[in-house]
């Protein structure tokens, strides 16, 4: 993931990992870069430093992905979604799991992730897993309290 200075067009940082990387999105003050992996893996950066503060397994499905994903400014809760439809919510210094969730009655892959700075909402956008699924419909969740 290379993170470009859009007035300068120059390179600022560039994170390297063999991961195939998916789900890209940055805290919104821009400090944190978080992204999910074709291995299921949630990787958060450090923008400035290009320091790994967290590279978590996310699921044990065999085949499974990481997909949307969001931190929240100062780093406390990481969230990232799977392909199998799992929201996990993790505590973004040690890596603990704080909570996983399935949304609807039958989950597809989780798309798109954001959290509120004070990490007390979760928009959750989630690609329907029923033959009735037309390219570009997703399911929307709002999440609190969690």
């Amino acid at each position: 993931m290379d993170v470009w200075d859009l007035t300068s067009g120059r390179l600022l940082h560039a994170f390297r990992c063999d991961c195939g990387a998916d789900g890209v999105s940055l805290s919104h003050d821009g400090r944190l870069a978080v992204f999910g992996t074709n291995d299921a893996h949630v990787l958060v950066w450090n923008v400035t430093t290009e320091r790994l503060l967290l590279d978590r397994t996310l699921s044990t499905v065999r085949g499974d992905h990481a997909y949307g994903s969001a931190a929240r400014t100062d780093g406390a809760i990481v969230a990232a979604g799977t392909a199998s439809g799992t929201v996990v919510l993790l505590d973004g210094r040690s890596g603990k799991t704080l909570n996983r969730l399935r949304l609807g009655r039958n989950p597809g892959p989780v798309v798109r992730l954001d959290l509120t700075d004070d990490g007390d909402d979760l928009l959750v956008e989630q690609q329907p897993n029923d033959s009735n699924y037309r390219r570009g419909r997703l399911d929307r969740w709002v999440v609190t309290g969690f």
